[in-house]
């Protein structure tokens, strides 16, 4: 881990959560989360905005996000592999929601790519890049 840069989280939660992994409390800073100021606004789209949006076409879908565990980084290979055949071998639609920017994201971004243009079942949906 590297000690020496500022560390900025969204809470006081996440905060202590940094301490205790032995990063220096002076070089964490709470700085907020603008994806939940962004989902608090009363500015959002409509869900109807935002199927249209992001061409989504059909009725029925399931919602798929995988985060990666930061301390369980050398088994997420062999764990997102096991969840992205189980998306392909479904006969479900899925949004996806690509994952938060931690170690292990690269991982997660490369297993997903599969479902792209796969059958026109899966819809991929860009949250954060």
């Amino acid at each position: 881990m590297n000690c020496y840069k500022e560390k900025g989280v969204c809470n006081e939660e996440a905060k202590k959560r940094l301490f205790q992994m032995a990063e220096q409390k002076e070089r964490i800073f709470v700085i907020g989360s603008p994806d939940i100021d962004i989902m608090l606004s009363d500015t959002l789209p409509s869900l109807q905005q935002a199927y249209e949006k992001y061409e989504v076409e059909f009725d029925s879908y399931s919602i798929f996000m995988y985060h990666p565990v930061t301390t369980e980084v050398r088994e997420l290979p062999e764990h997102i592999k096991e969840v992205v055949d189980a998306l392909l071998a479904s006969e479900k639609n899925y949004i996806v929601v690509y994952p938060n920017n931690d170690n292990g994201t690269e991982i997660i971004l490369n297993e997903i790519g599969q479902l792209y243009g796969n059958t026109g079942k899966r819809y991929l949906w860009n949250s954060c890049y």
